[in-house]
């Protein structure tokens, strides 16, 4: 059992189990809400949508969507699932448990390059530097 913060503001409700702006404790508490923070990020991008589009699809605030995502909040069942119908991903890829780590499965750095390489104003640059990853691959 939890315990309960007693100097959180008075009026709020607070449900052991979800964080309402109480300091979670405990590290496999925090190492688990920072993976599905980062899966949350890393399917968001890999869908093309900012934090604002995935608020407004969601129903909840931006910041709402950030604290998600840097494991400030932690994410409520139904809204895992919501954003799992969303962003079109299993809700097993929150957890890690698509056989690889995040870092490992190399999809964070996928998704930096792409974005890096759409930063690279020259067409035929770009192009040539897609031909060289292709022919290093």
């Amino acid at each position: 059992m939890e315990l309960v913060d007693l100097s959180a503001p008075v009026g709020r409700k607070c449900v052991p189990r979800f964080n309402c702006g109480v300091k979670m404790k405990g590290n496999a508490e925090n190492a688990t809400d920072a993976l599905i923070g980062n899966r949350i990020r890393i399917a968001r991008k890999q869908a093309g949508l900012s934090i604002i589009d995935l608020a407004g699809k969601l129903g909840v605030s931006y910041q709402q969507v950030q604290k998600y995502e840097m494991a400030t909040n932690r994410v409520a069942a139904s809204t895992l699932s919501q954003i799992a119908q969303t962003l079109d991903c299993p809700i097993s890829f929150f957890f890690g448990m698509d056989g690889e780590s995040p870092a490992a499965s190399g999809q964070w750095w996928s998704l930096r390059s792409a974005h890096q390489m759409s930063r690279i104003g020259n067409r035929k640059t770009r192009a040539a530097l897609a031909h060289l990853i292709a022919e290093l691959a």
